[in-house]
């Protein structure tokens, strides 16, 4: 028998438990702490499950974290990284290091929250043996694969979006029935989630918080009188 708790303390914190790979339950941090998308490791959420399954901690054999899986920008990923640091900062002009104060930001951001759950592994005497990093949206497009009504042995192909998550913003993977391939990406620099918080934000509402009423609303808005001018931000190569 082997208990699986998967869990994020970012926005929205919250963890998953499963049992032989059947979910024992999900639940997000704040429906204890009634702080809407509350932060931290979900010490509420983690002692609710483990109740519920009739488990302890130490009975756990496998922790997934899919937030982050590493600090700095893989191998793979540098080049684009610094081309559109670079792109980005020539559209600054009174500030030329913009695109490297963004990488920065980014670094911090990812130390300040794995670091966290690292401290939280060894607070718990949990063995780092036991605790599997994923890259962000491979996650994503891992859990829109699965949870899927597709049948699993035909090909498929997973596109996710959101804010970041290791330095992308977007991901396009390749299922071929077997495996699940991350083909092509773009990095956190060309982020929907960010645009959108931005639409957000000028529209009068607060970032990270009210997309959920932006979304509502574009439903009886007119969308002739932006759709040009959005078509010059967001394209399809």
């Amino acid at each position: 028998m082997v208990y699986t708790l998967g869990l994020q303390n970012s926005n929205v914190a919250g963890c998953a438990l499963f049992k032989d790979n059947v979910l024992v339950g999900a639940v997000s941090e704040e429906r204890f702490t009634r702080e809407k998308n509350c932060k931290g490791i979900p010490e509420n959420s983690i002692n609710y499950l483990l109740k519920e399954a009739g488990i302890t901690l130490k009975r756990v054999d496998e922790f997934c974290y899919a937030m982050i899986s590493n600090i700095y920008p893989k191998e793979e990923e540098i080049n684009q990284v610094i081309n559109d640091a670079k792109a980005l900062s020539m559209h600054w002009s009174n500030n030329p290091g913009k695109g490297f104060e963004r990488i920065q930001s980014e670094i911090r951001w990812n130390k300040k929250y794995i670091n966290e759950y690292f401290d939280w592994l060894k607070s718990n005497s949990i063995e780092r043996e036991k605790s599997f990093e994923y890259d962000h949206h491979l996650s994503h497009a891992s859990g829109a694969l699965f949870s899927s009504p597709f049948d699993k042995a035909e090909k498929s192909i997973v596109f996710t979006a959101d804010g970041k998550g290791g330095f992308r913003s977007s991901s396009v993977n390749f299922w071929d029935g077997n495996t699940l391939e991350t083909r092509s990406y773009s990095s956190s620099f060309h982020s929907f989630g960010y645009f959108y918080g931005t639409i957000t934000k000028i529209l009068g509402f607060k970032p990270k918080r009210h997309e959920g009423k932006v979304t509502g609303l574009a439903a009886h808005g007119d969308p002739s009188k932006l759709i040009n001018t959005f078509r010059e931000f967001i394209k399809c190569i």
